[in-house]
């Protein structure tokens, strides 16, 4: 047994490397008690198997990038032969989902791990893809003072764009930062 396959998969800071996972396993997908996906992909790796708690980069409201799980309060495990994860003191924490007629442990898709895994970067983390919008498509203004307002795409520059809003009962091209403004109906 190689030391990758004795310790888990190769980790970057907390994220998961997914080109470490143990090879021809199936996955399965865990279900942690509100607010414990760290703690519970932190146990199942101290145990020497391998977990992966899907992390996204989100900007939020003030600008600031965070990194939060994909999917809150579920993470995927490889090779974990309980079907309940406990902390040391005994504590569930987490999951296995299981079939409600066999309880056997329901296995994600191959193709599933691999779409998600296509879309990590070097360190786990999955990253916004850049959104090209058309040109006269149709966006939402979702911060600042013009929030909820609906205006048309007119033409970017590096990180800003240009909508043609109404505002005041008269059409005005107003810039903004590319970040502040969604496709409408996405």
């Amino acid at each position: 047994m190689t030391q990758e396959q004795n310790t888990g998969p190769m980790h970057m800071g907390s994220c998961f490397a997914p080109c470490a996972s143990i090879p021809g396993l199936p996955w399965h997908c865990i279900y942690t008690r509100p607010n414990l996906e760290r703690a519970t992909e932190h146990r199942i790796r101290s145990e020497g198997h391998a977990a992966w708690w899907p992390m996204e980069e989100a900007r939020l409201a003030n600008r600031q990038t965070v990194l939060r799980g994909i999917f809150p309060r579920y993470l995927f495990v490889q090779d974990y032969p309980w079907r309940v994860v406990r902390t040391a003191g005994g504590e569930e924490i987490g999951r296995v989902m299981v079939a409600p007629a066999t309880y056997a442990p329901l296995v994600v898709p191959d193709a599933a791990m691999r779409g998600l895994f296509a879309q990590c970067a070097p360190n786990g983390v999955i990253y916004p893809g850049e959104v090209e919008f058309q040109m006269n498509a149709l966006l939402r203004v979702m911060s600042g003072p013009f929030s909820d307002l609906i205006g048309i795409y007119k033409r970017k520059m590096k990180d800003r764009i240009w909508l043609l809003l109404e505002v005041m009962g008269r059409p005005i091209e107003v810039s903004m930062p590319r970040d502040s403004v969604e496709l409408v109906g996405a």
